[in-house]
Parts: C-alpha cells; sequence; structure tokens
C-alpha cells in the first residue's frame, strides 16, 4: 500500500488520504411577489467541513475499533481534536463516519467528515492585521516554556544530582565541568557532552557577524545552565534567519528554504547524552513559526494597497484611459497553505519525534512545549483560513481560446486589473497575452 500522511485525532496516529475542505457563505434567497428575480442576503461563513479517509492494515488494524470508540463514546458531546501537517490543531465535531473493514485481509477504511467549530476557536474575534504581534507573543511564551524544558531534560539526563545545577549561577569563565567538578563521573560526562554541544552552537554562530534578531535579544534568559542552552539555541537560528534575508524572495520561497537551512543544521547534533537535537529544533521551529508570521503580516498590508489599487477607477470623466499604479504581489492561497504545511511540518516533527517501526508509530512529546508551539501554530492558521473565508474564492476554468489575461477577468466577473493577480495564480502561463487551458480565477462575491 502507498505511503499516507500521518494525523491524529483525539491523540490516535492515522495514515490519511483525500482530504477536502470546503468554505461556503450562508446566503439568503428572499422572493417578492409580483416580481422577477430575488434578492440575496449574505449571512456569513458557514463551518468549514473536513473530510479524509483513514487506512488501517496488518498491524494497525485493530486500531479503528479505538477511533471509532473515541468518535462514538461521547455521545456528540465531545469537542474532538484534529492534527494535521497542512492543518494544524483544529478542534470540532464529527458530523458523519462511514467504516469499511475487511477481517480476512486485515484492512479497514474509515471516512470521516470533521466540522470546524468556529464559537470556540473564537476565529471571528481574531484580526488579521495582529498574526505578528500574536506570533511574538507565543514566541516569547515558547522560549520561557522551553527553559523549563531544558530543566526537565537535565532531570531525566543526570537523575537528581541536577537539581545543584540548574538554579546555579554560571561563570562564563570557566567550563561546565569545572564548575561542578563535586557531581558524580556520570554527571559530569553529561555536562562534558553539554558543553561541548554548546561551544561548537557558539563557534558556528561567532562566524557570522549578523546580530541576532530583535525579538530574541529582549529577552532575559537568566544565568543559568538552563537559560544558556535555550538562548544558544535561539541565537544560533536567529543569526541563520538574518544570513537569509538578503536572499528572500518570495515569501513562500524563503520560508521553504529556511526550513531547508534547518534542517541542514540539525544534522550536527545527536541525543545520545543530552537532548541537544531537541532543543535546536525547538529553536528552529520557533523562529520559522515566527519569520512565517511576519511575512503574513506583510502580505496583509500589502492586500490593503491591493485593495485600494483596485478600487481606484481607470478612466476619467471624458472615458480617457488613465492607467493604474502596478499593484503589489500578495501570496496566493496555495503559498498560503504551503507556507502553513512547512510550519506545521516541523511543529509535528519536533513535538512528536517519530520512530517508524514496521507500520507502528511512536511518539515521545516535549510536554512543556505543546501549548506554546500549538498556539503558535494556531495563531498562524486562523490568519490562513480568515484569509480563505473573507477575501476571494479561487475555481479552475478551462478556456479553449487564446486570450489575454484582461480579458478572462473581464469574463469571469472581475476587474481587468485582476489580471497581475490571475497570472501569479497561474505560473504556467508564459504570455499573459495569450493564455488558455485550465486557468485559476477569483471567483467574483
Amino acid at each position: 500500500m502507498t505511503s499516507k500522511e500521518s494525523a491524529k485525532l483525539d491523540n490516535v496516529p492515522l495514515h490519511v488520504e483525500f482530504f477536502e475542505d470546503s468554505f461556503e457563505r450562508a446566503i439568503a434567497v428572499h422572493e417578492h411577489s409580483r416580481a422577477n428575480g430575488a434578492t440575496t442576503q449574505d449571512l456569513g461563513a458557514k463551518a468549514r467541513r473536513i473530510k479524509f479517509r483513514c487506512y488501517f492494515w496488518d498491524a494497525e488494524y485493530s486500531r479503528h475499533a479505538d477511533l471509532v470508540a473515541a468518535i462514538t463514546v461521547s455521545n456528540g458531546s465531545k469537542m474532538h481534536e484534529l492534527v494535521h501537517e497542512s492543518y494544524g490543531l483544529v478542534k470540532g465535531r464529527v458530523a458523519s463516519v462511514n467504516v469499511r473493514n475487511d477481517e480476512r485481509n486485515q484492512t479497514a477504511e474509515i471516512d470521516i467528515e470533521f466540522i470546524e467549530d468556529l464559537l470556540d476557536n473564537m476565529l471571528s474575534v481574531r484580526q488579521v492585521g495582529d498574526v505578528r504581534d500574536q506570533a511574538e507573543a507565543a514566541f516569547t511564551v515558547g522560549q520561557a516554556q522551553q527553559m523549563l524544558q531544558a530543566a526537565d531534560d537535565l532531570i531525566a539526563s543526570i537523575g537528581t544530582e541536577a537539581n545543584q545545577i540548574i538554579g546555579a549561577t554560571l561563570d562564563p569563565a570557566l567550563s561546565l565541568v569545572a564548575q561542578f567538578a563535586s557531581l558524580s563521573v556520570g554527571a559530569r560526562a553529561v555536562l562534558g557532552v553539554l558543553d561541548t554541544a554548546l561551544a561548537e552552537i557558539d563557534a558556528i554562530a561567532a562566524t557570522s557577524t549578523i546580530p541576532t534578531s530583535a525579538l530574541v535579544s529582549t529577552i532575559d534568559y537568566g544565568s543559568t545552565l538552563p537559560g544558556k542552552i535555550v538562548e544558544t539555541a535561539a541565537n544560533a537560528a536567529a543569526r541563520q534567519v538574518q544570513s537569509m534575508q538578503e536572499l528572500a524572495g518570495s515569501p513562500a520561497a524563503f520560508v521553504n528554504n529556511l526550513a531547508s537551512t534547518f534542517d541542514a543544521a540539525e544534522q550536527l547534533y545527536n541525543d545520545d547524552v543530552y537532548p541537544v537535537l531537541k532543543h535546536i529544533k525547538l529553536a528552529n521551529v520557533q523562529a520559522l513559526a515566527l519569520e512565517c508570521a511576519y511575512r503574513y503580516s506583510e502580505d496583509e498590508g500589502r492586500r490593503g494597497q491591493v485593495r485600494q489599487m483596485e478600487a481606484a477607477p481607470s478612466f476619467d470623466w471624458s472615458g480617457t484611459y488613465v492607467g493604474t499604479p502596478v499593484s503589489a504581489s500578495v501570496m496566493t492561497v496555495d503559498d498560503l497553505e504551503a507556507t502553513l504545511k512547512a510550519v506545521n511540518q516541523r511543529v509535528q516533527s519536533a513535538l512528536s519525534p517519530r520512530t517508524e517501526v514496521g507500520d507502528v508509530w511512536s511518539f515521545a512529546e516535549s510536554a512543556r512545549m505543546v501549548a506554546a508551539l500549538k498556539e503558535m501554530s494556531r495563531t498562524l492558521l486562523d490568519h490562513v483560513q480568515i484569509v480563505k473565508l473573507e477575501r476571494e474564492r479561487i475555481v479552475e476554468r478551462d478556456y479553449s481560446v487564446e486570450m489575454p489575461l484582461h480579458l478572462v477577468c473581464l469574463r469571469e466577473g472581475l476587474p481587468h486589473n485582476y489580471a497581475e493577480r490571475v497570472l501569479a495564480l497561474n505560473p504556467q502561463v508564459r504570455n499573459p497575452t495569450f493564455a488558455n487551458g485550465a486557468l485559476k480565477v477569483y471567483a467574483p462575491a
């Protein structure tokens, strides 16, 4: 069987396929007596519906009963949590379940229709423009939680002796082993490995003259070992981000390139004694989510400029074409979803490092960081949802005859100056004067 995407519903690991989500408006139609036609009223957005199919086979076959039990035992009163790399954390209710199983071949398929609960998520009260502020607040909380996680990891690696280390003020002129010479041989061995790893990270960062980010520099990490671990990882991630700013192209390309850079950096570390790699990953994913939020915030500013340009008339009172300024490039829905997926993939990797043994998935979560990273992921998801709900809907039309894109816009009931935005949706169009075939266009409101 081909590999499927991974997801979780109420903490039940799943292999899923055919994700499909729909966004609809509630339109009231008012018909009048002795009059042709009708008037319509927009009552707002309907709840988003997500449809997907789950697969269970071989050793995982018995797990389908756990999923059905998790859905049906609540009798409709429980709010379910769906986690997927393209959607992040989504809370809602299961509207329908269709189970097909074959006991002889030990296979099962379950089709699920999931309705997001917008009222509980309070999506309507979140404003698009504050995605930057929300992400920065979640980043600050995440750094504090990561320091607590670092302390927990020291206790797990060293034992009760770690209590002598966690609250102690460090002397930057001495090594960790020298400062805690009274500890056991095993504890000092762990500190030696940790000291070497931190020195390597600092040495790599020292080769760059680029300053760290302004947000990281405002956070007080203290002078203890947990603070030093988190601060070192955060500074390394921030310098990598700053070094790529000059190479930044489109927002989607920047986020994907940054994720690839982080992946390459993580190959240098391992978790043999102390989970250094875990904290590198946690620092990187927080930096990636923060940069993604910055790109969303900048994109929303450009959307405001585009709306103003498109509202300006292109012809004067005499019918003379006066032209319109070149509109700013905005992120398409595909770009938004691609960047959100890149972040959510790393959030899942950082929170739940997966080790595959046959067809069985195992999860080892960083408990302290769950709430903070879920909040960052949720902030980005809310922004994407608002853009998809309140901005233009994208549909696909087939044009067998070549024509200019501005004429395509007019045929679809759009302003002619939408042509540049439609071109951004269709990178396969080489010449916008001669466009044909399957074209993605914005559906008029």
